[in-house]
């Protein structure tokens, strides 16, 4: 058994349709719509309401597509843009009826694996290179090698 309160809420969410709410709760709908007063008033007001936004809806839409309005040229670009988009291709199936996979179509997800492992190679190559060419070189054994600050590693001996 549905409640009013929640019958109510039902309404505010889903408009005054029964066609529009869960198909679980439609029968009980029902059942307190033929049974209660205030149930029907419920409905009845979200009749009202229903209608009221597809007046203001539908006097908006006529702004728009006339030409006298600001937003008018825009409407009509964003129809004429969604309308030459390529639609989204349906699944395949196979004779079995379950559905086939497809390999993945999206060049810029393996440009972009491509690239961070270019870029990966060119790191390691840049650090053996430096390391390579800025080795420490031998210790010299003149005046201005023993002026020099001892090694951190000399120190903790």
């Amino acid at each position: 058994m549905m409640t009013l309160k929640r019958f109510r809420t039902l309404a505010d969410i889903y408009g005054a349709d029964l066609q529009r709410w869960p198909e679980r709760v439609r029968p009980h709908a029902r059942t307190l719509l033929e049974t209660s007063a205030e149930a029907r008033n419920i409905i009845g007001r979200a009749e009202e309401l229903d209608e009221a936004i597809t007046a203001a809806s539908n006097e908006h839409r006529q702004r728009l597509w006339s030409g006298d309005h600001p937003e008018a040229a825009l409407v009509r670009l964003r129809n004429s843009v969604a309308a030459r988009i390529r639609p989204v291709t349906p699944p395949r199936f196979s004779a079995a009826g379950a559905p086939t996979l497809r390999p993945a179509r999206n060049p810029g997800r393996r440009a972009g694996w491509i690239g961070l492992a270019t870029a990966a190679s060119v790191a390691i190559v840049s650090g053996l290179a430096l390391g390579i060419r800025y080795s420490q070189a031998a210790p010299q054994q003149d005046l201005l090698a023993l002026l020099q600050p001892a090694p951190v590693q000399l120190l903790n001996d």
